[in-house]
């Protein structure tokens, strides 16, 4: 079970990352850049779960 907490780090951070690359090479899209918030969040919750 604690594996699965690393794995949902490594995605989200992934997605993260890629979002950020997408919404950099589209010149900071609206859009883009609510959809890298969206991931933000969920790197921020995940943070908060594996602390805990």
């Amino acid at each position: 079970m604690e594996n699965l907490k690393y794995i949902a780090i490594v995605v989200s951070v992934i997605g993260l990352v890629f979002s950020a690359y997408v919404t950099y090479k589209r010149n900071f899209d609206k859009n883009d850049m609510i959809i890298t918030f969206l991931w933000l969040t969920i790197v921020i919750k995940d943070l908060t779960i594996l602390l805990n």
